[in-house]
């Protein structure tokens, strides 16, 4: 099975929400003591965000991931940092918070992103002008 098989089945998985065998999907020879269980809160029921998000972290997940989207840099918009600050209320530092900016100008939210949580900051390098601005903070 190559990489991008493996990547596209990971996905198809996290996006259908089904439960199968990790090992079925990592070819042979690939260490296990090394992989992260992350679900991105993107799937999980806002209705019941707190339930859904604490049967993860039962349920293995060592990281959270929160896709933040503007609806300028991609289409679609998602929720901001006051939704992972409540977040945070529930799980201490209990559950790294990976947090993704898909938004134009992530310079202008880092701060807000840092004060409301996250434990690791990504962002897309071609969404601002002043990388080295966001990489600073």
């Amino acid at each position: 099975m190559k990489a991008h098989q493996i990547i596209t089945s990971l996905v198809t998985i996290i996006v259908c929400r089904r439960v199968v065998p990790t090992l079925a999907l990592i070819p042979i020879g690939i260490k296990t003591d090394n992989i992260i269980i992350s679900p991105s809160i993107a799937k999980a029921n806002l209705l019941n965000l707190g339930s859904d998000l604490e049967a993860a972290v039962n349920g293995g997940a060592e990281w959270l991931h929160f896709s933040i989207q503007d609806g300028r840099m991609v289409p679609k918009i998602s929720f901001g940092a006051p939704l992972v600050a409540a977040c945070r209320t529930k799980f201490k530092d209990s559950v790294v918070f990976d947090v993704k900016l898909g938004c134009v100008e992530p310079e202008h939210r880092v701060q807000d992103f840092i004060d409301a949580g996250a434990d690791i900051i990504s962002v897309h390098p071609e969404s601002t002008l002043q990388l080295s601005a966001v990489l600073a903070r």
